[in-house]
C-alpha cells in the first residue's frame, strides 16, 4: 500500500525508523518520489542515502521500550549501554515532533507513553508498563 500511495502521489511524506525502505520492497525511484523523506538509523543505506533528513538513531542497546511476541505477550527491553553524541529512541524524536507541531499534551517519559498507548488501544486492555513487570503481561492479539 505504501508503495501504491507513494506512486499515485497520495503520499508525498515518509518517516523510516530503523528500517532500510529498500529492502522491504521500496525502490529508490520511488523514494526519490516523495516531498520529504526521513530516516533514522544507526548505519548509511540506501535510504539514508536519498533521505531529505537524517536523524540519529539509537540501537536495541541503547533505548528501552516493549514489544509484544507473537503469543500476545508484551515485554520490556532495557537500555544496557548510553547512545553515543544526539542518537536518541525512535520514540523520543516523535514525541518531540507531535507536541512542537500539535502542542498537544504528551507524557514525556517512556512508562508515560506506553500507558497512554494502553488506554487508546483495546488490544492492550488498560495494561501499564507497571504491570509489565519483569515477566511480561498478557494483551489481546
Amino acid at each position: 500500500k505504501i508503495e501504491e500511495g507513494i506512486a499515485s502521489g497520495h503520499i508525498k511524506h515518509l518517516i523510516c525508523f530503523g528500517e532500510d525502505a529498500t529492502k522491504v520492497g521500496l525502490d529508490a525511484s520511488l523514494l526519490k518520489q516523495l516531498e520529504t523523506l526521513i530516516a533514522s538509523d544507526i548505519l548509511a543505506n540506501p535510504t539514508t542515502e536519498l533521505a531529505h533528513y537524517v536523524l540519529a538513531g539509537a540501537s536495541h542497546l541503547e533505548k528501552r521500550g516493549s514489544f509484544v511476541n507473537g503469543k500476545g505477550r508484551v515485554q520490556k527491553f532495557m537500555q544496557a549501554i548510553e547512545a553515543p553524541g544526539d542518537a536518541r529512541a525512535d520514540w523520543e524524536w516523535l514525541r518531540e515532533w507531535v507536541v512542537t507541531l500539535t502542542a498537544q499534551a504528551i507524557p514525556d517519559t517512556l512508562p508515560g507513553i506506553f500507558n497512554a498507548l494502553s488506554q487508546q488501544t483495546e488490544a492492550f486492555g488498560g495494561v501499564t508498563w507497571k504491570d509489565i513487570g519483569d515477566q511480561g503481561a498478557d494483551i489481546k492479539i
